[in-house]
């Protein structure tokens, strides 16, 4: 078996790519297909999804290194993985909460380890696609309903995903950005339709961030790193003053964006599980309990999410490693194109999430983290790694 393995060790591996990729579309169309498709065997999307990643880190990792514990930052996430099961034993949470900070970990974990080269990326990529042009014809194609916010999110963070890979793969300066230009104006005619503030805050700062700052900003890493401490921290800060606006604000005299009021609930929700977390910050709430102020178990900040649920202990874990991680993201390649839209694309992702899940809830994790499966395919950050 040894013998067979080091003589067919690559070829394995690449035959193992091509069964995640297929396993990983799979997941993506049988939740977010609005025409039937064949269910994954696996009811619980979370656990699939973190089965996935299990997959993909056996096949792009030393697997006998972390076994025995010899990769230091392997370590860090077990860490945080065993102290987060810990957290939700102690606040009696159901089990499920662990797949949040669980998947989002083990997605990072991978994020510069990915192996996908150009068939498995088009592959994915197709995927994508498929999911893409259903909600964008959903009318035309089910008379089911629909939330707006969800459909603008499944719209803008593909966008993101395509405006990556087209980065990584183009041949024509010119024809990638015509290309990216009717991108933008389907997301932004999408938009107009389905309201969603969030999505919408989104992706304006995509456009600021890729289009409108210039390239030498990107060479400032003290900037970089700045931009995801107030993503990260920062997200938190702004819940709790929000919160107390609404508090001290009368809302119905507060002006309107989109349509909607400024204070529209969310500092109802937050108000509400921040009372829940004061009793007990180090372990968190976890979710074994009801909220009143909305329809359904939902923090709308991922930051406060992690602190909330999972306690202050997870939350600086979680936040530490992050911005551990997109320091060595960002060391590893050149600021390139490929690499300036990709991040901009995961922080409009981070700064959507500062209102709402779909930074941590995996049905859009397994979308926009494509973004981060594409830059690590940059060949100048190959060679530049093994220089």
């Amino acid at each position: 078996m040894k013998i067979f393995w080091s003589e067919n060790k690559k070829k394995c591996r690449q035959i193992g790519t091509w069964i995640v990729s297929v396993l990983w579309i799979w997941v993506l169309l049988s939740y977010w297909s609005c025409l039937p498709f064949p269910k994954f065997p696996i009811s619980n999307l979370e656990v699939s999804f973190f089965l996935i990643l299990g997959l993909q880190i056996g096949l792009c990792c030393d697997v006998k290194e972390m076994l025995l514990f010899r990769n230091r930052e392997w370590n860090y996430v077990v860490v945080i993985l065993v102290v987060t099961v810990i957290c939700l034993f102690l606040a009696g949470s159901r089990p499920g909460a662990f797949f949040t900070v669980g998947n989002f970990c083990l997605l990072l974990y991978v994020s510069d380890r990915w192996n996908w080269k150009l068939g498995v990326q088009y592959l994915g990529i197709c995927g994508v696609f498929g999911v893409y042009f259903q909600w964008l014809l959903w009318p035309l194609l089910t008379t089911a309903e629909r939330n707006f916010n969800v459909a603008g999110t499944v719209i803008v963070f593909m966008t993101f995903v395509f405006m990556t890979f087209l980065e990584r793969w183009k041949r024509s300066k010119g024809i990638c950005l015509l290309i990216q230009c009717i991108l933008l104006i389907i997301a932004i005619r999408q938009l107009s339709v389905y309201r969603g503030r969030g999505t919408a805050s989104a992706l304006l700062f995509f456009v600021i961030v890729r289009y409108l700052i210039c390239d030498k900003w990107w060479k400032q890493e003290k900037i970089y790193r700045i931009m995801f401490d107030v993503l990260t921290i920062g997200s938190v800060i702004f819940a709790i003053f929000y919160t107390l606006a609404g508090q001290i604000l009368d809302p119905d005299k507060v002006m309107r964006f989109m349509g909607k009021r400024l204070f529209s609930g969310r500092d109802m929700i937050w108000l509400e599980f921040l009372q829940h977390f004061v009793k007990q910050p180090l372990w968190g709430t976890g979710t074994n309990f009801t909220i009143q102020s909305f329809s359904e178990f939902n923090v709308h900040n991922a930051m406060l999410d992690i602190l909330v649920i999972h306690g202050m202990v997870v939350f600086v874990l979680v936040v530490a490693y992050i911005w551990w991680k997109m320091r060595k993201i960002y060391k590893i390649h050149p600021k390139n194109p490929l690499f300036i839209t990709a991040m901009s694309g995961v922080m409009a992702v981070f700064w959507e999430s500062v209102t709402d899940m779909d930074l941590l809830w995996t049905p859009e994790l397994m979308i926009w983290s494509l973004m981060l499966m594409v830059l690590n395919s940059d060949p100048e950050k190959i060679q530049e790694k093994k220089e």
